[in-house]
């Protein structure tokens, strides 16, 4: 037990928005006077951040999903921008413990059951340049607090060029076909982790592949997601 208190309230860390050091433990990692936008009003389909409560989103209302439905801990602006962008780009690697936690918490809120974690895979080239694949990291981390197998069922087999810079269309257009099913067991239900979910471009056709190979199932539970400026229906 005392072995599972050190792993969620760490000591000898510091806020992880500021870098200052707290008097006090507490598992997100977070000084008294940093927040992070928590993900607290979201559409029930792709778990974007709304303004408003609501059930669906104007997408998910008139689009299927090749997911059943998706989750995120936090919401893609200010401060959670930052951090993500040290995981991904500045060998923030320790980011991945604190994270896990978060969205293990959201994974254990949504009450939905699956047979094992699986997460977006990273073009080789640009894994060996990184060092890491953030999504993998925060898999494996995740499984280990909810108790749930990591395994690898997906590869990429096309290399694309960076989606953050596209249009939701372009996006969609760009990431199909890029990736294939290599897993070597066929699971009912699968929970697909990512660090963001934007346009859910990238899930979806994960999602795809992960149905095409034998999955009945997929969840995306993801780190953020974007805010959806619109009204819900």
């Amino acid at each position: 037990m005392n072995l599972l208190n050190d792993f969620l309230y760490p000591d000898d860390v510091t806020c992880i928005v500021c870098g200052d050091d707290y008097p006090v433990r507490n598992r997100y990692c977070l000084c008294p006077r940093c927040t992070l936008s928590v993900n607290r009003s979201f559409c029930l389909g792709c778990g974007r951040a709304t303004d408003t409560e609501g059930i669906f989103c104007d997408t998910c209302h008139k689009r299927k999903w090749n997911f059943e439905s998706a989750r995120a801990s936090l919401v893609y602006e200010a401060s959670v921008k930052d951090v993500i962008r040290r995981l991904k780009y500045g060998n923030a690697r320790y980011l991945v413990l604190v994270f896990a936690s978060m969205m293990a918490d959201t994974f254990l809120r949504w009450c939905i059951s699956v047979d094992c974690i699986t997460y977006v895979p990273m073009p080789q080239k640009r894994q060996k340049k990184r060092g890491y694949n953030q999504a993998e990291l925060l898999a494996h981390a995740i499984g280990k607090i909810v108790q749930l197998p990591t395994v690898s069922l997906l590869e990429k087999v096309k290399y694309t060029k960076n989606l953050a810079r596209m249009g939701a269309e372009e996006r969609s257009q760009a990431i199909v076909d890029t990736f294939s099913f290599c897993g070597a067991e066929k699971p009912r239900s699968v929970l697909l982790v990512d660090d963001v979910f934007t346009t859910g471009a990238t899930s979806n056709e994960c999602a795809k592949v992960l149905r095409k190979g034998g999955v009945q199932k997929v969840y995306v539970l993801t780190l953020a997601t974007a805010r959806i400026k619109q009204i819900l229906i």
